[in-house]
């Protein structure tokens, strides 16, 4: 693998699909280690929780630190690198502060039934969900305030005024009940002139950068002798947050790119830089493929489940759309067809139906299932397990208790029993369950699936295209549909720029075989060759 030397000065590295961006981090803490750089004395930051998890887990497993130095102090978010400053300054003003309370989804909602705006937050792998007044007040904050730079496309309900408004009355209402932002986090970190005291300061996944974190990281390069900048400009795709591909592109230090790509052929490469073609200006990096021999098929969605099961035992296979509810309803036809999979939560099979489905199964055989099983019956079906004597319900779930079918018709009635065994496993389920937890049980039983385990779950996941930035999988079914916003917004020259970012990454996600499910006529996004 290609190791560029270390930049002792400083770098930003460009790290197409697949070149191993995030592993040459690593190889660059331990070139600095080597160099006599102290590990106390260096810091890898990140803009998401699950990637500086990921990059903790990978330094651990490949540098050797001092004993009393925690992986959480090198490998850290951006936020919490500037955390502890912020709680510090708070906890003078009040020593009875344990935290700094951060708003949540309850309190945007009080704060929008207040308020008269609805400002409601979407999540990381859907911002779709977001109300536009909450979206366009987020590009604000990551901006610093800077009003006039905010792109408020074609929604006329949402002006400079209103978000000046709505500015004022949510800070007066973080005031009155001790909340904060992240914003303000990092607010405070550049207005109080906050740097990180290290010498080495690694950035991954830098493509992802606010306006607001690229002010921060101007403010700490006067100070830090190396900062190296790592990302792929062409994976931004969380403009919604405020970042852009220019915080990367322009940044002041040597470039090198990772030349040689070991997950995408050549064909995966040509089609994913031809939506970027087509629809930016961005410049495209030089990078060697694993040559050709990479599937491109178009299939309709009828035909997905066919082709996962196909492919099951060659190893893991994503479908991926471009948001939670277009995934609720791939999850719906793929459990249709008895298909096992992952996912977001209320989306994949979770240990409880996994344990519930595999009891019932059990049962409809005449065995007894283990107490996992059990529990997970009570949870999701009409159950009295809970309403059992305590003495009785201790002796069942006492440990080495092997169930019996007596212990079993305690809490279950032969008739919801008589009911499975004919092949009605959602009998007696509560009303309360969703449909799409019926639709996998049924789906599943129908095609004789005896058990449910944790690794036919994995081996198929159902997720966004933002949930699946940064992973890779053989095979991978991509949905080329668009909600009815973001189909109508991508007719702006700078909408449907900020959408083939997104789409260059769903496209660069498989490593051998990829299928484009295509049947959503004008509300498809328009792939080359795929969609006129």
């Amino acid at each position: 693998m290609f190791i560029p030397e270390f930049p002792e000065n400083g770098a930003k590295l460009y790290g197409p699909p697949g070149t191993g961006k995030t592993w040459t981090i690593i190889e660059y803490f331990k070139m600095a280690m080597e160099q006599g750089y102290s590990p106390y004395r260096m810091m890898m930051i990140t803009y998401r929780k699950p990637m500086a998890l990921g990059m903790a887990s990978r330094l651990a497993e490949s540098v050797e630190l001092p004993g009393d130095l925690k992986l959480k102090d090198i490998a850290k978010t951006i936020h919490s690198a500037c955390w502890y400053h912020h709680f510090k300054a708070m906890k003078e003003q009040d020593p009875n502060i344990s935290k700094i309370d951060y708003m949540n989804y309850m309190d945007w909602t009080k704060f929008s039934a207040e308020s008269g705006y609805k400002m409601l937050p979407g999540d990381e792998d859907d911002y779709t969900q977001a109300s536009p007044l909450h979206a366009a007040y987020s590009q604000a904050r990551s901006l610093r305030r800077d009003f006039d730079k905010i792109n408020l496309g074609n929604d006329n309900d949402v002006t400079v005024e209103i978000l000046q408004e709505v500015d004022k009355k949510l800070q007066e209402w973080k005031r009155r009940h001790g909340k904060h932002e992240y914003f303000d986090t990092l607010d405070f970190a550049i207005d109080t002139g906050f740097i990180p005291d290290v010498d080495v300061l690694l950035v991954d996944e830098a493509q992802d950068l606010t306006g607001q974190m690229h002010t921060l990281l101007l403010n700490w390069k006067q100070e830090i002798p190396c900062i190296i900048l790592a990302g792929d400009y062409l994976q931004t795709i969380y403009p919604f947050y405020g970042a852009r591909p220019e915080y990367m592109l322009n940044w002041d230090a040597p470039e090198i790119t990772l030349p040689v790509s070991r997950r995408l052929h050549s064909e995966h490469w040509r089609l994913a830089t031809s939506v970027i073609k087509g629809c930016t200006d961005y410049p495209i990096p030089e990078i060697q493929t694993k040559g050709v021999g990479g599937y491109i098929d178009v299939i309709c969605s009828d035909a997905a489940p066919i082709a996962t099961k196909k492919h099951l035992h060659e190893g893991a296979v994503f479908h991926m759309a471009r948001t939670n509810s277009l995934c609720r309803r791939i999850a719906g036809r793929l459990a249709s067809e008895g298909v096992i999979f992952g996912g977001k939560k209320g989306i994949g099979w979770n240990e409880t139906e996994m344990y519930a489905y595999n009891g019932i199964q059990k049962m409809r055989k005449n065995r007894a299932p283990n107490i996992s099983e059990l529990k997970s019956i009570a949870t999701l079906y009409n159950t009295n397990y809970y309403m059992l004597p305590t003495a009785k319900r201790n002796k069942i779930e006492e440990t080495g208790h092997k169930l019996t079918s007596e212990d079993v018709y305690s809490f279950v009635s032969p008739y919801t029993q008589m009911e499975w065994k004919k092949g009605n496993v959602c009998f007696d389920m509560g009303r309360e369950q969703p449909d799409l937890l019926k639709m996998k049980f049924e789906g599943a039983n129908r095609y004789g699936i005896e058990q449910v385990t944790k690794s036919s779950i994995k081996n198929v996941t159902v997720c966004t295209i933002h949930a699946g930035k940064g992973l890779e999988a053989p095979t991978q079914f991509l949905y080329n549909e668009l909600n009815t916003v973001t189909a109508k917004s991508i007719n702006q020259a700078d909408k449907l720029q900020e959408e083939a970012l997104v789409w260059y990454v769903g496209l660069t996600r498989p490593s051998e075989r990829l299928y484009i499910v295509d049947d959503f006529g004008n509300k498809a996004f328009p792939i080359p060759r795929v969609v006129a």
